[in-house]
């Protein structure tokens, strides 16, 4: 995603979230990187959204965390947490990558957990930093 075209609409940003895999393959075989790609993503997205500061870490192979600072310009603090990663996909009737909307609906990996509350989350700092999302 563009600074060009960061979703404002937390559905939109959610199926954004939702197209990009970010697999655990939760000690079944060797990570395959999607995570990494998705926190290194991430961390470009806060980056550009004002982020004072933006960090990884590794906790191991394939893996990566993402923090990210906001100053608000207010005394108090506060946290967004969410992790980066799903489960591998079973099988359903829609794609699971691709964010699909059915019915005011979004299906795919991740809408419920974490990359759905994730959304809102990243559309709460937008809306409280607006001159920093570009269209």
């Amino acid at each position: 995603m563009s600074r060009n075209s960061f979703p404002t609409d937390v559905l939109e940003l959610a199926a954004e979230l939702v197209s990009r895999p970010s697999r655990n393959t939760m000690g079944h075989a060797r990570p395959d990187g999607t995570q990494k790609e998705f926190a290194l993503w991430l961390a470009e997205l806060l980056a550009s959204m004002g982020a004072s500061q933006v960090q990884t870490t590794e906790p191991g192979e394939g893996l990566m965390n993402v923090f990210a600072a906001f100053d608000f310009g207010c005394e108090e603090t506060v946290v967004y947490t969410a992790h980066l990663d799903t489960v591998p996909p079973m099988s359903g009737p829609h794609d699971h990558w691709f964010g699909q909307t059915q019915e005011n609906c979004l299906w795919g990996r991740g809408v419920c957990d974490d990359n759905g509350p994730m959304a809102a989350m990243l559309a709460a700092i937008a809306q409280e930093r607006p001159a920093l999302i570009y269209l």
